[in-house]
């Protein structure tokens, strides 16, 4: 019986590993990019004709301090609508104002980008954490269980008096998943009371 056990357990170990080595080079990736600022895009479950909310998230290093972020997110016009964007609680943080403005794609006829730009007053840091929402209509005829890709090309200025580029930079394109349902969001009573 206690070899019995003993395979089980060491079965469930050896299943766990992979789930264990993906964590540890997620881990490392990160680690290795500590040094990068970043504004990545959300990943959000949508159903067609829905209207979502797609966050721009800034991680920054502490030696770091930027003054102004400027996403460029590329989306099909024929499955998604820019309605508005909104600030973040970063963004409000530091009083920093948030604009978008959405052109034709010159190279695809098929897509639109919307340039997100927030700029902090002068001086002062944007701190890390969502610094914009960007609100976008659903089409109806979205294909099911497909994802939508939004293209994200970014970039930051210091927050110096002479500002600078921020190098090096990096941006996670984000993605709508096209669902039947929508996805349920719990929350905690006692919170909510």
């Amino acid at each position: 019986m206690a070899n019995a056990a003993w395979k089980a357990f060491l079965a469930v170990c050896i299943a766990a590993l992979p789930l264990a080595t993906t964590s540890i080079d997620a881990q490392a990736q990160e680690a290795a990019t500590e040094g990068t600022t970043r504004l990545d895009l959300s990943f959000e479950t949508a159903r067609p004709g829905d209207r979502v909310t797609v966050s721009i998230i800034l991680k920054v290093p502490a030696s770091i301090k930027i003054g102004t972020t400027i996403n460029e997110i590329t989306f099909p016009h024929k499955l998604l609508t820019f309605e508005r964007v909104t600030q973040g609680l970063s963004a409000d943080l530091a009083t920093a104002m948030v604009s978008a403005n959405v052109k034709a794609d010159e190279r695809d006829p098929e897509k639109s980008i919307v340039t997100v730009t927030v700029t902090g007053k002068k001086g002062d840091a944007i701190p890390g954490g969502v610094v914009a929402n960007l609100a976008f209509k659903v089409s109806e005829q979205a294909p099911l269980e497909q994802s939508i890709a939004l293209d994200n090309k970014a970039s930051a200025f210091t927050a110096e008096d002479l500002a600078q580029p921020v190098d090096p930079i990096a941006g996670r394109s984000g993605e709508i998943k096209i669902a039947e349902t929508a996805p349920v969001i719990f929350s905690c009573f006692f919170y909510m009371h």
